[in-house]
């Protein structure tokens, strides 16, 4: 917006006291509530990444780390539900049938023999 004209510490001094998005910590700064910065994360992942978007949330979901990301799961199914579902659901529902069918299915039968006997 080329009309409006600011220094940028005052911009700066707006973010961390007029609307404390931030916080200063020595020459640091961070965001003052972790749902803005996993806000802002996952707006980057479903609008700015498109083309990497699947991958880094099936990343995330199967990090060994993967509950610290809920919070930022759970806005990537709001934000873009239908890449969250071919991204995750999909393929874990696959997953479940492919193991119910070979694995499962195989237990069940056996104890319902062995409770037939």
């Amino acid at each position: 917006m080329p009309n409006i004209k600011f220094k940028p510490k005052d911009f700066v001094d707006d973010l961390v006291k007029a609307v404390p998005l931030f916080n200063k910590e020595g020459l640091q700064y961070r965001w003052s509530h972790k749902s803005f910065q996993e806000y802002f994360a996952a707006e980057f992942i479903c609008r700015d990444s498109k083309d990497r978007q699947q991958d880094i949330l099936k990343a995330l979901n199967s990090s060994a780390k993967s509950e610290k990301y809920i919070f930022v799961l759970s806005l990537c199914y709001d934000i873009d539900y239908k890449s969250f579902r071919n991204a995750l659901i999909i393929p874990y529902l696959k997953d479940f049938i492919f193991h119910f069918e070979n694995k499962l299915k195989n237990w069940i039968i056996s104890i319902v023999l062995t409770n037939q006997k």
